[in-house]
C-alpha cells in the first residue's frame, strides 16, 4: 500500500488518502488501513469462491483490469459522490453499490457516518455488491438476471464469505433474523412463482424479499446433498433472455414440487438459527 499523489487521490467533492493493490483489487480508502486491508483479503476470499462456484457453469472470463473499490468515511461525500458517477437514488439505509456504467465499487463506513452500520456490516455490504460486479465484469451473460436471483446469490455469498467472520452479533445477523422471521410467518401462503417474477424489491415487502431470495438460493446450492445445484447453474448458464419460471422449471424442476421441499428446508435450517443469536434489544431469542 501506498499514499496517493494529490493529482490521484483528488477528484471533485472526494478525497481517498489511501490506496492498497492486491491481485484482483485496486482499493482507494479514507478508512482506517487495517480495516481497508481486512476488506481486500475478505473480498479476494469472495473471488475465489465465486470461482469455485460458477467458473465452469458460466464460463466466467478473466478481468482485463483489478476491481476498482471505493471506501468512504462519511456519509455526505459517500452519497454525492454516488450520486455524481450516475447513481440517481442511492439507498440510504444500504450505503453500498456497484455501478455498472463506471465499474466501481462504493462503500459507506458505519461509525458517526452510518450510526446503524459497523464496520463488521461494511465488509458484508461490500461482499454483496462485489457478487454483481463480478456478475458484471466476469459473468456478463448473467447480468440483468431476475432480481430473485441476482440478490439472493449476492446475499448468499455475503453470508457465505463474511458471514464467517462477522455475523454473530452483528446489526446485519439480527436483520437477517427479522427476514427470516418475516419468511416463516408467511410460509403457509409463500409463493415461488410470484417471487420469481417480481421485476425489483421495494417498500415494505423488501426483507422479507431479500431474506427469501437468500433462502431460495441455499436451498438450491445446498438441499437434498446438491440435488438441484446442477439445474440451478444450468439455468444461469442459459441467461439472458431465458430468466423466465417456465426455463427454470425446465432445468430445475416444477415449482409446485419444490415449494412444499423449500418450506420444509426453511423450518429445519434457518429457523432453528435464529434462536442462538440476540434480538434487537440484544437479548438472546427465545
Amino acid at each position: 500500500a501506498d499514499r496517493l499523489r494529490d493529482a490521484d487521490r483528488k477528484s471533485g467533492r472526494w478525497t481517498l488518502d489511501f490506496r492498497l493493490d492486491t491481485p484482483h483489487l485496486r482499493i482507494y480508502s479514507a478508512v482506517p488501513p487495517g480495516l481497508a486491508r481486512r476488506m481486500a483479503a475478505t473480498l479476494e476470499s469472495e473471488i475465489a469462491a465465486y470461482h469455485r462456484l460458477y467458473g465452469k457453469a458460466l464460463a466466467l472470463r478473466q478481468s482485463p483490469k483489478p476491481f476498482t473499490v471505493f471506501l468512504f468515511a462519511d456519509r455526505a461525500t459517500y452519497f454525492n459522490t454516488v450520486k455524481d458517477y450516475g447513481v440517481p437514488e442511492p439507498d440510504d439505509r444500504t450505503p453500498g453499490c456497484y455501478n455498472a456504467r463506471t465499474q466501481i465499487l462504493y462503500v459507506g463506513h458505519g461509525g458517526e457516518a452510518f450510526p446503524r452500520q459497523s464496520p463488521d456490516e461494511m465488509v458484508i455490504n461490500a461482499v454483496h455488491e462485489m457478487g454483481h460486479a463480478m456478475d458484471h465484469l466476469l459473468a456478463e451473460r448473467v447480468f440483468g438476471m431476475p432480481v430473485w436471483a441476482a440478490e439472493g446469490r449476492a446475499e448468499y455469498l455475503a453470508y457465505a464469505i463474511a458471514g464467517r467472520q462477522v455475523l454473530p452479533g452483528t446489526l446485519r445477523r439480527r436483520t437477517t433474523n427479522a427476514g427470516i422471521r418475516l419468511l416463516q410467518e408467511s410460509l403457509p401462503t409463500l409463493s415461488l412463482a410470484a417471487l420469481m417474477n417480481a421485476r425489483d424489491f421495494e417498500g415494505g415487502e423488501k426483507t422479507r424479499q431479500y431474506a427469501t431470495s437468500w433462502a431460495w438460493v441455499h436451498f438450491l446450492l445446498h438441499a437434498e446433498q446438491g440435488r438441484y445445484a446442477p439445474g440451478f447453474k444450468r439455468y444461469l448458464s442459459g441467461l439472458p433472455g431465458k430468466g423466465t419460471v417456465s426455463a427454470f422449471e425446465q432445468e430445475v424442476g416444477r415449482l409446485s414440487d419444490l415449494e412444499p421441499r423449500f418450506k420444509r428446508y426453511v423450518e429445519e435450517v434457518f429457523v432453528p438459527g435464529i434462536r442462538s443469536y440476540p434480538d434487537e434489544g440484544g437479548q438472546p431469542n427465545k
